[in-house]
This record gives structure tokens, sequence and C-alpha cells, in this order.
């Protein structure tokens, strides 16, 4: 087991029609000074495609990779931020236009004007044709503001693994984007902790495995990622399950001690703020996962979860 102490970064993002500040370290200047030209980049293509090749190039790291990294910083999805700034930078359309609202839904890629509609009440408490008549104030989602601060030391516990190809079985669902899959997720959760489906699932496992349920994230080339809630191991089940095998690779192993799901979020958010800004290592495009030991309470404050994150 490895002790790793750095400065700690803390990533602040403010909401303010400023120019974005950088104040970088020298650990992590390449990799904010990255993250500040996408950001960039997604303003010049809130009314166009945004290619995901070109963020890969700009990020030097897979856009599946990029885009957890994109929420352990900041805690919004990428979808859910391109959303927003999509809808902020249409306001100016809606009041210094004469453009139908229509042809403003099209513009920034909706394929209806009530689905447009739908999506701007949601953000702004408003119709598109309030704001066009400038009834009541509006408060616009502006592009990210990234400033680097130095704190005192942080201490990640973390291992580096070398495994051969790993086979589990279980279930699986596919999610399209990160956003639908945030609150998507929880819900397969909650699913397979209720299903018999589930308990026959953790009933058949594996026993000269390691006594853990595995939630892994697959990416795909095109159209978002598959999530499979699984187990070590494959033996004859007449369950409806699903055989995947994990490619062998170097991991590096966090330990996210303390209640699920508060101790994943903050440990993730150390993970993509403070140790990959300032490691040489980079994530490999190739599935991740959490390990759930079962003989653990997950709400209790010494439940320990692994996190296992391929690098390249």
């Amino acid at each position: 087991m490895f002790f790793y102490y750095f400065d700690k970064i803390e990533l602040i993002l403010s909401f303010l029609y400023e120019p974005p500040v950088l104040i970088l370290n020298q650990k992590g200047d390449c990799f904010m000074k990255a993250l500040n030209n996408i950001l960039d980049y997604i303003e010049t293509q809130l009314t166009d495609t945004i290619n995901e090749k070109e963020i890969e190039h700009l990020a030097n790291v897979s856009y599946y990779n990029f885009q957890k990294m994109f929420l352990g910083l900041t805690g919004m999805t990428l979808s859910e931020y391109i959303r927003k700034r999509k809808l902020s930078r249409s306001i100016a359309d809606l009041q210094y236009s004469n453009d139908r609202i229509i042809d403003t839904a099209f513009r920034y890629g909706y394929q209806s004007s009530e689905a447009y509609t739908r999506a701007f009440q949601n953000l702004f408490n408003q119709t598109p044709s309030a704001v066009r008549k400038a009834e009541t104030p509006v408060t616009l989602f502006p592009k990210l503001k990234i400033r680097i601060q130095l704190e005192g030391d942080v201490p990640m516990n973390y291992q580096i693994i070398k495994n051969e190809k790993i086979t589990v079985q279980g279930f699986t669902r596919h999610y399209d984007n990160d956003e639908v899959a945030q609150t998507d997720i929880p819900k397969f959760w909650d699913w397979f902790n209720e299903s018999e489906e589930g308990e026959r699932l953790l009933a058949n496992r594996d026993t000269t495995q390691p006594n853990q349920v595995l939630g892994i994230c697959i990416p795909k080339d095109i159209n978002g990622f598959d999530y499979m809630i699984a187990t070590y191991g494959l033996k004859e089940t007449e369950l409806e399950t699903k055989t995947f095998e994990i490619p062998a690779s170097s991991w590096l192993v966090f330990e996210a001690q303390g209640t699920v799901p508060d101790a994943l979020r903050k440990t993730y958010q150390d993970i993509f703020q403070v140790f990959f800004p300032s490691s040489q290592l980079k994530p490999a495009k190739l599935p991740d996962f959490e390990a759930y030991p079962l003989d653990q309470d997950p709400t209790s404050p010494s439940h320990i979860t692994e996190i296992w994150i391929p690098i390249q």
C-alpha cells in the first residue's frame, strides 16, 4: 500500500461575467490548460456539433474518460454543462432577434419547440416567450471560470495492481449519455437490491472469488456506455445474466472509506481534482469499476469501497 502526498489543488467554479482566470501550479498546469481549451472549444460549438474526437485531442484522454474527469472536477456532467450553456446562449437569440422560437430551438439542437421550451423552463423557471418579452429578469448560466488554489497536503491511499483478465457475470443496462446515467444508475441498484434476481445472483456467486459485488462502466465507441452489476467468476445459472471479460490491465485502486455514496463522491473528487492533474498517469479507455464488499454495512463510516481505474 502506498501513500501519495502532494499540494492539494482546489478547483473553484465561479459563474460570473468575467474572463476565466487560471492560476496554475507547476504540477497541474498542463491538465488545466487542456480543460480551459476544451471549455473554449465548447463555446465555439454551441450552435453546431461538438466533436468528441476534438475533445479527445484537446484532453489527450478518451471522451469517455474526460466525461468522468469533468464530473469529478465540477460536480456536474459534461452533457448537463453543455445543455445549460446552449440554453443560456439562446436567450440572446430570443431577446435580440426576430427569429421564431422553433428556429431558435433547431439552432441549439432541439427537435421541436416543445422540447426546447420544456428544457428552457426547467432551467430558468420561465418560458422562452416570457423571456423574449422581458417580463422578468433571468439568471444566465455562464461559461465556467476556473481558478486553481494551493492548500495543504492531502494523503491518498492507493495501490497500483497489474491484473490478468477478469470474468464476471451479471445484469447490464445501456445509457446513452452521462446525464441520464447519473439519475438512472441508482435506480438500477435499487432494482438489484430489492429483486429476486439480484438475490439469486449473489447466492450463486463463485465463493472462491472476492466477496464483492461490482458496478462496472463499460465504454462504447459510440452512443454512451453500458453499466453492469456483476459478481466475479462464471457459474451455470438459470438467470438471464450476461458474462463479460474485463481486459488485462494495470489499475489504480483507491479506497473510499465511509458511507455510500458520500465517500465515493468525495474520493472521485480527489482523484480527478488532485491525483490526475498532479500525476503523469492517464486513465485508459477500458472498463472501470467499483467493488462493494458484501460483508460490510454501506451506511457505516468504516465501510470501504474499492475504485478500480485502468491506466495507460
